[in-house]
């Protein structure tokens, strides 16, 4: 438990520092493409992370999952194995596409050689990068993992402003994809200056047996899972053109702001359970980590709705700000959507990745099917509610198999359904005031903040309170010291 927290307090300070990077960034961009150039930069970036998963076979699931059941000795046999056939599996994939790249103009949409070939590269440093990072956050390594991530974040965006703004490159969106290339060689150049000095290319298939069949499994959820975030697009585009792509992009960046300050705590927490699940006490360990994340979205989708106005004029500016009604729906999918990731833990601990096959096909076609039915009459609006209706069905479904294999959680769906219900009406609410004046809405936020930590605080075990105010005492005492040696 003491390591999940030192884990998550590292993890937090690179991700509060790789966000501070990521909004100038976003905010960069936002400000020097136009509507249409966000439209098509969007669909670019969606092409590369389909052909990403196609290309990995999603082989980064099966490394993570048998990480720790390989033996030390053989484990540096394992990484070269997989990276040797991620390799193959994209160069080959790289051929057939340039082969086929007349007929993908001519029957898809127009791509320019340059961003085709970068498109073409990108799966395999984006693959190799997710291993290394995976194998770092395994190892409990979280500094270095930091380092790494905070670098390539500072990369990215220097190499953008320093091509658009002072080498004025006229080619906008190739340079940001081409940097966000040159931004995944940091990780790769790290592993092999630390990590592995004398490269061979072999493939002990022997050892990575069970991850390739583990993986195979989740090809198809995993893609189902993308079909569905990129159907919305590619079906706005068909209908209501690419502007129309822009915005819904833009305004989705800031929903995604919970799946980003809550993903590192998330990475911190999952390696724990992977190595514990076995242990006794795993249940009411897994139990009172799923309740503080749970606590931790609330409140930061109380955050994000309060000041919404605000984060959009940072993030996206002022020409984005006509559309905020979007941004707020948008906050209500991304909260559906970090909800259901416990539930999707369980399936894989229990290793029946059959289930979440049938999940995510089910969710990406009734995603298209409502896509196609509510654009056509609501536009963008209809692209988000049919987006949220999916997802919402997905954390049902995700909840009944997890609970069914793994019987974690003292509670059923209806606190689930409540937790939901209340957080839609504090969006509901806080959209409804978002013109008043901002110390107001802060002292709303505080009041709100204080009804969830007791709300916390009462449903978790007696045994973690206690665990929780010894921490607060620690601390406390750490920076009494801390002021006492400065005033002596």
């Amino acid at each position: 438990m003491r390591k999940f927290f030192e884990n998550s307090s590292i993890y937090f300070i690179s991700n509060l520092i790789n966000k501070v990077i990521y909004v100038l960034f976003f905010a960069y961009i936002a400000r020097v493409l136009s509507i249409q150039e966000m439209g098509q930069y969007s669909i670019y970036i969606l092409i590369v992370t389909f052909l990403s998963i196609i290309c990995s076979f999603e082989i980064q699931s099966g490394f993570t999952r048998f990480y720790f059941e390989v033996t030390e000795v053989e484990r540096r046999k394992y990484e070269i194995s997989i990276v040797n056939l991620l390799f193959i599996i994209n160069l080959v994939f790289a051929v057939i596409l340039f082969s086929f790249r007349q007929l993908i103009i001519n029957y898809l949409f127009y791509i320019p050689l340059d961003i085709f070939f970068v498109m073409l590269i990108l799966p395999f440093f984006i693959s190799f990068s997710g291993l290394i990072t995976s194998k770092l956050r395994l190892e409990n390594m979280a500094f270095e993992l930091s380092i790494i991530t905070v670098v390539q974040a500072a990369a990215n965006l220097i190499l953008v402003v320093t091509g658009i703004k002072f080498f004025a490159l006229t080619d906008k969106i190739f340079w940001i994809l081409f940097a966000c290339f040159l931004q995944y060689l940091i990780p790769v150049s790290c592993y092999f200056f630390v990590f592995e000095h004398k490269w061979k290319f072999k493939i002990d298939f022997s050892l990575i047996k069970d991850s390739l069949t583990f993986s195979s499994y989740l090809v198809p959820t995993v893609l189902g899972n993308h079909v569905s975030h990129m159907a919305d697009r590619f079906i706005l585009k068909k209908y209501t053109g690419i502007k129309s792509v822009g915005i819904y992009s833009a305004a989705n960046k800031v929903g995604s702001i919970i799946m980003l300050v809550l993903e590192p705590i998330y990475l911190a927490f999952f390696p724990i359970v992977l190595k514990s699940y076995k242990q006794e006490g795993f249940k009411r360990n897994y139990y009172f980590m799923c309740m503080s994340i749970f606590f931790i979205l609330y409140l930061i989708t109380v955050l994000i709705s309060i000041f919404c106005y605000e984060i959009m004029y940072i993030i996206l500016g002022k020409k984005y700000l006509i559309y905020m009604p979007v941004a707020y729906l948008f906050i209500m999918v991304w909260t559906v959507r970090f909800a259901s990731r416990p539930f999707a833990s369980n399936i894989s601990l229990a290793k029946k990745t059959e289930y979440s096959l049938f999940i995510e096909l089910f969710t990406a076609v009734t995603n298209i099917i409502l896509n196609i039915l509510l654009v056509i009459k609501l536009g963008i609006s209809g692209a988000i509610i049919a987006t949220m209706i999916s997802f919402i069905l997905r954390l049902i479904l995700l909840f009944y198999f997890s609970n069914k294999l793994l019987k974690i959680f003292y509670f059923n769906f209806r606190y689930i359904l409540l937790y939901l219900i209340v957080v839609a009406l504090h969006i509901f609410f806080h959209y409804k005031i978002k013109d008043i004046f901002i110390l107001y809405r802060a002292v709303i936020l505080f009041c709100e903040a204080g009804l969830g930590l007791f709300v916390y605080m009462k449903i978790i075990d007696v045994q973690y309170r206690q665990k929780i105010f010894e921490y607060i005492d620690i601390y406390k005492n750490k920076i009494v010291k801390f002021k006492m040696r400065n005033i002596f």
